[in-house]
């Protein structure tokens, strides 16, 4: 274009090029153009918030939920894998599982009949009950371990064999160990652990004479033994060698019976022939009774009780004898408990037999002993 000026002369109009119009920064805003104000903002935010906190609420739920799962299909494994154990292992059956006393030093030592085995929940303890200095943590008297008193595992004596420490020996793991084995348990081993063979042979003798008592009593055998209900005593025959008996039995009493799940009688060496009669205590002590009977009638079983040495190498000639795979003595303090689960028998009891009622078999140990503390899984045979 151009444009007339002085004197005719025609000057040129210089044009903006149409690039460089497009080169106009858009951002500027127009006349009325409406933005967000600060309370919209907020209120954006929070309704975010609420969103992220909710999902995160549920992401804890999702992992417990998770965990619980887990530890149920582990339980129910655990359970499945028992239960064909025991099935492929039936003989080793206890022949009861008792709920324990936690006011009786040892613990242990005495049932306790008064617990529900379905009751989990904590332990209570009421009247004026002294809680003994061995009840130092709640978890071994709550929930499940309210009842971990084992009573009569059986087991014939396995074969025997030859031990890291040196020496010879029938080794036993317990079914449901770790049992309970404190340091000090080794000054009186009976009150934690207590193994006895089969039931020895009865012969009733109550209200018999002198004449024919004495006739009776002389031929018993080592493993017979005599009993008089109306004496509530136990009558056995000489050894030359020491004996002692475990003894269950149930005595009358004006509010009932009462039951005696394991008490101990010592038969001390004696000549053949020569007759030796033992009270039980419980029976014979019983401040009244309604009968005639101090014991009841074919309520008693007897069995050897098998005893204990410090070590491998202490056996005898006598195959009632057993030991534990932990070193005696209190060096070895509270962590002894959580690793007793092996036995070791006198070797010379794989090949010996027992008479019993249907007469002679293997020489079978029955084993009663309380678990440490049902929470641990199982016991690591190292």
């Amino acid at each position: 274009m151009w444009l007339r000026g002085v004197r005719g002369l025609r000057l040129p109009v210089l044009r903006e090029p149409a690039v460089r119009r497009a080169e106009r920064p858009l951002w500027r805003s127009r006349v009325g153009q409406r933005g967000s104000s600060l309370v919209e903002v907020l209120a954006v935010m929070v309704v975010l918030l609420v969103g992220i906190l909710t999902i995160i609420r549920l992401f804890p739920i999702g992992f417990t939920n998770l965990r619980h799962t887990e530890y149920r299909t582990i339980a129910s494994r655990l359970a499945a894998g028992q239960v064909e154990w025991w099935k492929n292992n039936s003989s080793r059956l206890p022949d009861a599982v008792g709920s324990v006393d936690p006011t009786v030093v040892p613990l242990g030592s005495r049932l306790n009949p008064d617990v529900i085995p379905d009751d989990f929940g904590p332990l209570s303890l009421t009247g004026a009950v002294r809680i003994p200095a061995e009840l130092t943590k709640q978890a071994l008297w709550s929930d499940v371990n309210k009842t971990r008193r084992i009573v009569g595992e059986t087991t014939s004596i396995p074969a025997p064999t030859t031990q890291e420490s040196g020496g010879t020996g029938s080794l036993y793991f317990l079914s449901l160990a770790p049992m309970e084995w404190p340091a000090e348990a080794y000054r009186d081993p009976d009150k934690y652990l207590l193994i006895y063979g089969a039931d020895l042979v009865r012969t009733d003798v109550t209200g018999l004479d002198a004449q024919a008592l004495q006739g009776i009593t002389t031929n018993l055998k080592s493993r017979d033994y005599a009993v008089d209900y109306k004496a509530g005593a136990l009558i056995f025959n000489g050894t030359n060698y020491d004996r002692t008996y475990r003894v269950s039995y149930s005595y009358p009493t004006l509010q009932g019976l009462r039951a005696v799940t394991a008490e101990i009688v010592r038969v001390p060496r004696r000549p053949a022939g020569t007759v030796y009669a033992v009270p039980l205590a419980q029976a014979s002590h019983a401040p009244s009774r309604p009968g005639p009977y101090a014991i009841e009638p074919l309520s008693e079983r007897v069995a050897r009780k098998f005893r204990y040495v410090s070590t491998p190498g202490a056996f005898s000639p006598d195959e009632y004898e057993y030991t534990t795979l932990v070193p005696s003595g209190a060096a070895w303090g509270a962590a002894v408990q959580q690793i007793t689960s092996g036995l070791l028998f006198n070797p010379v009891g794989f090949r010996a037999y027992e008479r019993g009622p249907s007469g002679l078999r293997p020489l079978t140990a029955r084993i009663d002993y309380t678990v440490a503390d049902w929470h641990v899984l199982h016991a690591d045979r190292v």
